[in-house]
């Protein structure tokens, strides 16, 4: 049996840390707190396991290509081309001078709060960066195509679009809604528009963007699948107010290039990535399948606060499904992987505060096609208020309140193997977790990792046949959001081998044995961009890869191929120190492989001198340059930065260091061509400070920056 050369100590943080991934090692329980329960005396070892999906940081997979274009033939005029199509409910005529943005759109960003964006247009590509990045648009235009599966207050399409228009704070009509005609399958449908001023889609999170919007509904074609036409199909188009008349000829053009689809036969998102299936009914299951390597979406409402439990079991046991819930400001909610291939995966009385719809998404961790049942229970109180019953095959996402205790009970036989996984949702919380067997007696206990660390005991022989139950606690009362994962069987990794070290370049092969993990070493820098390459020399191995920092802090992990794939990590480094790479073997299967680690070295800062309190100093980027300016900072200065563009044109943007080089923080608060600053930020330290100059779209760009004491 091979083990690691390095630390004894760096090898038990791993097999702490490892516990919520797959590879494990034996090892005896041991709380490490003297006010904390022992186990029950003569309780079998408890080791861990090598799971089916891994409880890691999420790695997304890269952005989808952009949707294929023309997908009909040109407009009649010939200065346009139809984009979209049957695969996302419609088609809008894009000019030939604008851009299409549409495959930038992942699952999250194209939730608003009116309809999930299938389709996004720009009139260039300096305008679709500060669309997907949240700026405020000094100029330029753009077109947005949705779907909104949320039900509408009416099958006319003007009182549905007035309504529409009426429950959103974030906008105001500046007239009545009319009627517009498009085309559509069967020749022609009839829909409505309204113009209106604001934010209608959320983009400008700050507020503040003056918009002019031309929104058009479409209720559902007749002959669709789902004749009652509450679901929509929307297009907007919208530009700076002042800019509207500019801009209102070719938005004109457009309209008239607008083809409706029957959207209740399915659409797509992102150019095959997600199938949007419709809407949850609150009590009831709905069933979907999967296509391989697409992710299916489904919505529901509230108009006020519930709590929500779903529950999303596969119809066979090879789908390791996972659960994502996204808010209808677009924010990721929860996202649940807890059990293994065959289980179920339930989100417990999750608190929703936000009115509006929200997405859940549906994949399998191997982009397996497959059949599922999702259900949706929206309730005014909790329904797990101490917790409640757990089988074999299920993994649970719950929170765990302040000062309180979750029991889960499970019915097991003498002799059964039982495998549980407690994975803390949130770093900050300290799990403890305790199981009991039916005459009440302590088996296991533990507390063996930090904060955010999981807690797994595998391959636990029942002693008797009886109700057991599992207690999930958190170290001084924290309570925080958990994954519980409960399965039979366990299967322990048995040792951890020192590979080597790597320096940038290099290209080694290694061999691992049976159950076995390999750490290789590395030096790196911070900014440096890396990429890892493990490629597996067989077509049998199914190897995933874990990155750690100098903390031994979990950055990323991936196993997103089959067997036989290469698996790559990309990633900035953080700081200066030596990072760990683990490599292992789904199944624990022995096998060699290849490894590759290679970097880029972060742009670095052209330094462009020193600044003193009360100075204004002046300087020009080039394409793709930084600046980094120096001043020397007493500790409790306060002071005010101001980087002023020196065109209309140029968005600077700044960066604060430190004296150790860190980011402290980064402005970037307004338009182009107006100041970027910082007020009344006090100085924690002593020594030279810098401020870190660069455009937003990396262009050339002129500018000029004071850094003055306040007190």
């Amino acid at each position: 049996m091979r083990k690691c050369k390095r630390s004894w100590i760096l090898a038990g943080i791993l097999l702490v840390t490892l516990a919520g991934c797959r590879p494990t090692t034996e090892e005896e329980t041991n709380p490490d707190s003297a006010e904390e329960s022992q186990p029950t005396p003569g309780a079998t070892a408890v080791t861990q396991l090598a799971t089916a999906t891994p409880f890691t940081t999420y790695v997304p997979p890269p952005p989808p290509k952009p949707t294929p274009q023309p997908t009909s033939a040109p407009v009649e005029n010939g200065s346009e081309q139809q984009i979209g199509g049957t695969a996302v409910g419609l088609e809008i005529g894009l000019p030939l001078d604008w851009v299409n943005l549409s495959g930038e759109l992942n699952v999250s960003s194209a939730t608003t709060p009116v309809g999930l964006s299938v389709l996004l247009l720009a009139d260039s590509q300096r305008t679709g960066l500060s669309l997907l990045a949240g700026k405020k648009l000094g100029s330029g235009a753009f077109g947005v195509g949705l779907i909104t599966n949320q039900p509408l207050s009416s099958n006319d399409p003007i009182t549905a679009l007035t309504r529409l228009i009426a429950d959103q704070e974030a906008v105001t009509p500046l007239n009545q809604a009319q009627t517009f005609t498009a085309a559509d399958t069967s020749g022609a449908i009839t829909g409505a528009v309204i113009d209106m001023t604001g934010d209608l889609l959320g983009f400008f999170s700050s507020g503040g963007n003056e918009l002019h919007s031309r929104l058009f509904l479409f209720l559902s074609p007749t002959g669709s699948s789902v004749p009652d036409g509450r679901t929509a199909t929307l297009v907007l188009l919208s530009a700076p107010t002042g800019q509207w008349e500019q801009y209102a000829d070719r938005f004109d053009e457009m309209a008239r290039a607008i083809v409706i689809h029957d959207v209740q036969a399915g659409y797509t998102l992102n150019a095959g990535t997600a199938n949007v299936l419709g809407n949850l009914t609150n009590g009831k299951g709905s069933s979907g399948k999967l296509i391989q390597g697409t992710q299916d979406v489904w919505t529901f409402t509230i108009d006020e606060p519930r709590y929500a439990t779903l529950s999303l079991t596969p119809d066979n046991k090879e789908l390791d499904l996972t659960l994502t819930i996204i808010s209808p400001s677009g924010q990721t909610i929860t996202r649940v992987d807890g059990g293994y291939a065959g289980d179920t995966e339930v989100v417990a009385d999750l608190y929703l505060t936000e009115n509006g719809r929200y997405v859940v998404e549906v994949s399998d961790f191997f982009n397996q096609p497959g059949r599922y049942i999702l259900s949706l229970n929206l309730d005014k109180e909790p329904r797990f208020t101490s917790a409640g019953v757990i089988r074999p095959g299920q993994g649970i996402q719950s929170t765990l309140p302040v000062n309180a205790q979750h029991v889960w009970t499970f019915n097991g036989t003498a002799g059964q193997l039982i495998s549980i996984v407690l994975t803390p949702d949130d770093n900050q919380m300290d799990a403890i977790l305790n199981l009991f067997g039916p005459d009440g007696s302590r088996l296991v206990a533990l507390d063996e990792g930090f904060s955010g660390d999981a807690e797994v005991i595998s391959g636990f022989e029942l002693p008797v046949t009886g109700s057991y139950s599992i207690l999930v606690t958190s170290f001084a009362g924290s309570g925080g959001a958990y994954t519980l994962a409960l399965d039979e069987g366990g299967e322990a990794t048995q040792n951890f081998y020192d590979a080597g070290d790597l320096v940038y370049g290099d290209a080694k092969s290694e061999a691992l044995r049976s159950s076995e993990a390999h750490a290789w070493f590395f030096d790196g820098r911070a900014g440096d961009a890396i990429r890892i390459t493990v490629r597996p020399l067989n077509d049998v191995l199914d190897l995933d890869v874990w990155l750690y920092d100098p903390d031994i802090q979990r950055l990323t992990a991936i196993d997103e191929l089959a067997a036989g794939d290469t698996e790559t990590i990309r990633q900035t480094l953080p700081r200066d120190g030596q990072y760990l790479i683990l490599v292992r073997e789904f199944f624990g299967a022995a096998g060699s492989y290849e490894i590759s680690l290679s970097a880029v070295p972060a742009t670095e800062p052209v330094f462009a001198g020193q600044v003193s309190y009360g100075e204004t100093v002046a300087g020009t980027l080039a394409p793709e340059q930084m600046a980094l300016w120096q001043f020397y900072g007493n500790e409790k200065d306060v002071i005010d930065i101001e980087l002023t563009p020196g065109t209309a044109a140029d968005d600077v943007v700044f960066e604060l260091q430190d004296p150790s080089g860190s980011t402290v923080l980064a402005v970037d608060a307004v338009l182009a061509g107006q100041s970027e600053t910082l007020n009344g930020f006090t100085i924690t330290a002593d020594g030279l400070w810098g401020v870190v100059v660069k455009d937003f779209f990396a262009e050339e760009s002129a500018y000029s920056l004071t850094v003055k004491r306040t007190r």
